[in-house]
């Protein structure tokens, strides 16, 4: 039988320096890290930590590389590039620019989960059947709190609430909490992501390989299935 393969996004180097105990060496591999951030994103050539200079580095910005989680693991969409500019965006300390990409990415999410998801739900929000995009999340939200894909607990209720903190700064809020604004809505992006694209733990087992434990579930047939390929 020919092996069976999920193309996956990698993100993996964090988790590894975080355990380092020497603080000044996990300092020094959290720098190295933060170095290819400042990397030219369309470059042509090679580039080490070592060609970037290490005054271009802020101990503020190791510190925000290492505060945030991003999945290790995460079946790309088609707005992967939008995910990518999130933990640029935080670890150079461009707040606005991470807020607005983690609210981009959250919208595009929540109404591609509920359009691939609504099929499995064919009598319930007859008003969103067969129906595109909306920029409306609360009704994303209550169609997969419905169908139980999402819970009514403190994670969905921040969820919600991250709609008006968008507003706030698409609008003429205030920007004196931008910096905490922004943390926080990298933190519930990567938490959604992880939720329905990153290989949940419910759905899930990774150990050696990645093995799925249901794999007639919704969310592996809409989000899974088709990220298989055969070697």
């Amino acid at each position: 039988m020919p092996e069976t393969y999920f193309t996956v996004n990698l993100n993996i180097g964090r988790n590894s320096i975080r355990h380092i105990t020497d603080p000044a060496f996990r300092a020094s591999e959290a720098r190295k890290a933060v170095k290819f951030f400042l990397a030219p994103s369309d470059g042509t050539v090679a580039i080490s930590d070592s060609m970037i200079p290490d005054v271009l580095v802020t101990d503020s910005m190791s510190e925000r590389y290492l505060e945030i989680e991003p999945p290790e693991f995460c079946v790309a969409p088609d707005f992967q590039p939008i995910i990518d500019d999130i933990e640029r965006a935080y670890v150079l300390g461009l707040h606005f620019s991470a807020l607005s990409a983690a609210c981009v990415m959250i919208e595009r999410l929540i109404n591609a989960v509920r359009i691939g998801l609504h099929r499995f739900h064919p009598d319930t929000f007859p008003d969103l059947k067969e129906k595109g995009p909306i920029d409306n999340w609360k009704k994303n939200i209550d169609a997969l709190v419905a169908w139980e894909y999402l819970q009514e607990d403190s994670f969905t209720g921040d969820l919600r609430s991250l709609w008006y903190t968008r507003s706030k700064y698409l609008h003429a809020g205030p920007l004196d909490e931008l910096k905490a604004d922004a943390a926080r809505s990298v933190c519930i992006a990567y938490a959604l992501l992880k939720k329905f694209l990153g290989f949940p733990d419910e759905l899930f087992e990774i150990t050696s390989g990645i093995a799925c434990k249901n794999l007639s579930h919704p969310i592996v047939q809409v989000f899974y299935i088709p990220h298989l390929t055969k070697k």
